[in-house]
């Protein structure tokens, strides 16, 4: 199936949505939970905070159709939210700390050796724009090794060394989850949480 647009993919989002809360209301406490748009000085604030780190063109897209999603809602499946800028720097901020302190060093990375991602615990330049409540990221990889691409998106568990690689790039995985939501694969429940079907 082929990539669409960040924007492409919103307005399938969006017309899901509206569409599931005809006959189901707690399809509307997502929309209401979305935040307004993210402007061009929140984010270059943000980009600075990220030590000067340039975001990709199709996040910046994604933030500045909705700025992400309030009070934690689980947006893109059981139990993840989708990180308003404040909070991307803030999670960003704990791992840039820790990493500072070394407390990584002493870690056993032995299960992050993927295709195309540092064999790391954690690099600075993975950006989590999702968060479980638990530590827990998706993050934009904007460090691969030779291997990989720039922007890929990678799931970081903060227990554990394994790491997966989700798309190639933010774009490739918000068209899949906008194709997804549109294929049944996900619905919502009465606390108005997206998540994945049995």
């Amino acid at each position: 199936m082929a990539i669409k647009t960040v924007e492409e993919s919103w307005k399938i989002i969006e017309s899901w949505l509206k569409e599931m809360a005809k006959s189901d209301g707690n399809y509307s406490k997502v929309l209401d939970a979305l935040n307004p748009p993210a402007t061009d000085e929140q984010i270059k604030d943000l980009e600075q905070k990220l030590n000067g780190i340039e975001l990709p063109k199709s996040y910046i897209q994604a933030l500045k159709t909705h700025n992400g999603i309030a009070n934690e809602t689980s947006f893109f499946n059981s139990g993840v939210s989708f990180l308003p800028i404040e909070d991307v720097n803030v999670q960003w901020k704990i791992w840039w700390d820790l990493l500072q302190d070394g407390t990584f060093d002493d870690m056993d990375d032995s299960g992050v050796h993927i295709e195309g991602v540092q064999p790391v615990w954690y690099d600075a330049k993975w950006i989590p724009f999702t968060h479980n409540g638990g530590g827990d990221h998706l993050c934009i990889d904007l460090n691969p090794t030779k291997d990989g691409q720039i922007g890929q998106i990678i799931e970081m568990w903060h227990d554990d060394g394994d790491r997966s690689k989700l798309a190639l790039s933010f774009e490739e995985y918000f068209s899949k989850f906008a194709d997804e939501l549109v294929g049944g694969k996900y619905s919502v429940d009465e606390y108005g949480l997206i998540h994945e079907d049995d």
